[in-house]
């Protein structure tokens, strides 16, 4: 029920829990992977391992645990209240640090993208002044231009990617759950 990493010869760290600020922003801790993937079909023995947080069998013993606590406080409640309380011990799951990050990375987004064109106004006015001694304001201009584009670009990644790990987690979790409870109540008949 849980993966780990084939060959023992090869190094036994995922290359995320050693990278750098900048790597983790540009996504070049992966570039080996990649490279090696680009020179030739990947295998089992080149991924890394998984981070403890992706391992499916701590989701899914948090998720039966998140789920138990809430649940023995609606013991004899309609079934509409169980289904939130499992929607509940999801929430739950997530950490409020990915919680607070994904919404940070967001809101980054829609700030910058609301910038970026008044940038670009100050910059095209500035251009476009017959007599513009001061080259001040066009180089503040064309720098807020270009680094929003940049902030822009790592927000919507960085927002897309940790989505898509806390999805994938919970879809972990949930499939760790039902797979257990099949597999009990197959072993009850």
């Amino acid at each position: 029920m849980s993966y780990e990493k084939l060959d023992k010869g090869c190094s036994p760290t995922n290359p995320k829990e050693n990278a750098s600020l900048i790597s983790l922003l540009t996504f070049s801790w992966l570039n080996d992977l990649l490279k090696r993937g680009s020179q030739r079909a990947l295998e089992n023995d080149d991924l890394p391992p998984l981070l403890e947080e992706d391992d499916i069998r701590a989701l899914t013993n948090n998720l039966e645990r998140e789920w138990s606590r809430n649940c023995k406080a609606a013991i004899n409640t309609k079934p509409w209240i169980r289904t939130v309380i499992l929607w509940r011990a999801l929430w739950n799951l997530v950490p409020a640090s990915e919680k607070v990050l994904v919404l940070t990375l967001a809101s980054t987004h829609i700030v910058l993208r609301i910038l970026q064109p008044l940038f670009l106004i100050a910059l095209l006015a500035e251009l476009m002044k017959e007599s513009s001694g001061d080259t001040r304001w066009i180089c503040l201009s064309a720098s807020g231009v270009c680094l929003s584009t940049w902030l822009i670009a790592i927000s919507t990644c960085h927002c897309d990617y940790r989505s898509s790990m806390i999805g994938m987690r919970v879809r972990s979790a949930l499939l760790g759950v039902i797979y257990k409870k099949v597999v009990k109540r197959w072993m009850l008949c």
